[in-house]
């Protein structure tokens, strides 16, 4: 009877998961995930330990934010940089 039932709101867990496992951009060869494992465990306790919410669009693009932040800020200190 619809012919909108091809979107079922999962694209922003597909995002979650292209972000999470993207290469970083910050020059280092270890991926975002990684990264987030390394130090947080998962991509959920990194959140939460910014005190932002998984499920939460806005709060994942905040968190993105500050991965990219946390990288680039990264990048710089092994590149010898202040």
């Amino acid at each position: 009877m619809s012919s909108n039932n091809s979107s079922t709101g999962n694209t922003s867990s597909s995002s979650k998961s292209n972000a999470n496992s993207s290469s970083t951009n910050s020059g280092s060869s270890q991926s975002d995930s990684r990264f987030v494992k390394d130090n947080w465990g998962s991509y959920p306790n990194f959140m939460a330990s910014y005190g932002l919410k998984f499920h939460d669009q806005g709060d994942y693009s905040e968190s993105q934010a500050i991965l990219k932040g946390l990288r680039d800020c990264d990048a710089q200190q092994n590149q010898g940089g202040k």
